[in-house]
């Protein structure tokens, strides 16, 4: 049986369409496992902060929805408001807090600076899917960036600028961090198993 080149191209297209359809509902799942495995990994304050942050800025997210109230394109597959973008803001904030830690851990180099663009790419790929999959206009995608990339900076940069060293000084503030941040992990993972399955 001899394929004609247009169905040969159909075909590869429909393959791709259901791989970023795939990738894209995998998209939540993968980004709350990386800071999973990050907190496990190391087991240290800053990935415990990390991790609540994410926490922090998916309530963000949520109550920003509820109050702004834009529609999504389609409301077939979510009937919720779509801005902002919970996924782009999700992945952009770990995407800037992965490039900042990554510099500060490793420094500037030719690796890390290809490293931390990878990251972003693959990041911005992640919350193109939610345009090309219908789920969000561009500018819902593009203001959940914005305030992911915003809220990452400051996460970040008020643990180096503020908490690092007085965590360490102080056993009180230690218990306050990893108390913080295990309640708002415990909570978020609540979350996951109420709204996710």
């Amino acid at each position: 049986m001899v394929l004609k080149s247009g169905s040969i191209r159909s075909h590869q297209k429909n393959g791709l369409v259901g791989f970023e359809a795939a990738l894209n509902r995998t998209s939540k799942w993968l980004v709350t496992s990386l800071f999973s495995l990050a907190v496990l990994w190391r087991r240290d304050a800053v990935s415990l902060w990390a991790m609540m942050g994410l926490c922090i800025n998916t309530w963000i997210s949520i109550k920003l929805k509820k109050v702004l109230n834009h529609k999504r394109p389609t409301s077939d597959y979510k009937p919720d408001p779509g801005m902002p973008s919970s996924h782009a803001q999700n992945i952009f904030y770990g995407v800037v807090f992965a490039n900042l830690s990554l510099l500060r851990w490793l420094g500037t180099s030719f690796s890390t600076v290809i490293t931390d663009m990878l990251i972003l790419l693959f990041g911005s790929y992640l919350s193109w899917l939610r345009i090309s999959q219908k789920l969000h206009t561009v500018e819902q995608v593009i203001v959940g960036a914005i305030l992911g990339s915003a809220f990452g900076f400051a996460w970040f940069f008020s643990w180096h600028s503020f908490l690092f060293n007085t965590y360490h000084l102080y056993f009180s503030i230690r218990v306050v961090v990893v108390s913080s941040s295990l309640a708002s992990c415990w909570a978020f993972y609540f979350y996951i198993v109420r709204h996710w399955f």
